[in-house]
């Protein structure tokens, strides 16, 4: 997706003192579509409904009713920021993963629903084997965590090295009321002391690591390079560093017979799976609904 070039918005120079629903609507449409917006109409109909605090239903059944100049200047910055590339996400704050709320901003990814696959995974071994006690690694917005925690029991260690992502994660776990039930740890995965600082002993290990490699950053849409954190994304290198430092703390901090869940780049799978295999038993490579290949999951060896 190229990033917009548009400088005028839909009533950037004469602005109306009043105009209705739809009008607003199929303008706001407009709009998107010059601007390239992958899903110009689901964008627009969730912009004007958070701006004249109604539901779907109710934009469309009023369509007639007039909105005045105060809300038309509001949702004209939007469009600005919209056109220009700003995730929908970041401009509204807020996301749903797993069926919850999450805010959202730029301390962190914006949640994907190919990750939900992850924590469906998790969860069935967690169901399976009573487990209680799990640690996320680069937890960023808290959505692994908070979601284990809001359909479980267990006790969660969520670690990130940046600061202001973890509070982002504790904004999180308050909103979903799962706060009591995970530890926010500030820790590098890749400091010496890692395993010492995230303790030892968790029946479970998942993470979502920064997989594209840093030559392929310029390959991502706008909406990504642009705006969500780089360090959340690349390790600037290969996109397999993380896999290659997982396979050094993971028989510090999980059990024997523990579990291992981490998302992968499709396109990395097989060098992930040969990273981890050595210290893994029981490897198992799981598609996401689009079919590509996006969480591996396998159990610690004695090795």
């Amino acid at each position: 997706m190229k990033k917009s070039t548009l400088t005028n918005p839909i009533f950037d120079s004469i602005l109306p003192d009043e105009t209705t629903r739809i009008q607003l609507l199929r303008s706001t449409i407009e709009q998107f579509q010059l601007a390239g917006i992958r899903d110009p109409d689901r964008d627009a109909e969730i912009l004007l409904c958070r701006i004249l605090n109604i539901n779907h239903i109710k934009l469309y059944f009023d369509r007639e009713k007039t909105v005045h100049r105060p809300e038309i200047r509001e949702l004209n910055e939007i469009i600005r920021r919209r056109t220009q590339g700003e995730p929908l996400q970041y401009i509204l704050g807020e996301t749903e993963f797993y069926g919850l709320p999450f805010k959202c901003d730029t301390r962190a990814l914006i949640p994907r629903p190919e990750t939900e696959i992850l924590v469906d995974t998790a969860l069935k071994f967690i169901e399976e084997n009573d487990y209680s006690g799990v640690i996320d690694i680069g937890t960023g917005s808290g959505a692994i965590a908070v979601s284990i925690a809001v359909n479980t029991d267990c006790r969660i260690t969520a670690a990130d090295k940046s600061e202001s992502a973890l509070k982002l994660a504790l904004n999180n776990a308050r909103l979903n009321s799962v706060d009591s039930f995970i530890d926010f740890v500030q820790a590098d995965i890749f400091a010496p002391d890692f395993p010492d600082i995230a303790k030892k002993g968790y029946d479970m290990l998942v993470c979502n690591p920064p997989y594209v490699a840093l030559d392929e950053i310029d390959s991502l849409d706008d909406e990504i390079k642009n705006y969500e954190p780089w360090e959340a994304l690349t390790d600037y290198n290969d996109g397999l560093n993380f896999y290659r430092r997982l396979k050094e703390i993971i028989p510090e901090i999980v059990k024997i017979d523990g579990i291992v869940i981490v998302e992968l780049a499709e396109n990395r799978a097989a060098q992930a799976k040969s990273i981890l295999s050595p210290i893994l038993r029981d490897v198992k490579i799981i598609p996401d609904l689009a079919g590509k290949l996006r969480v591996l999951c396998g159990k610690r060896s004695s090795k």
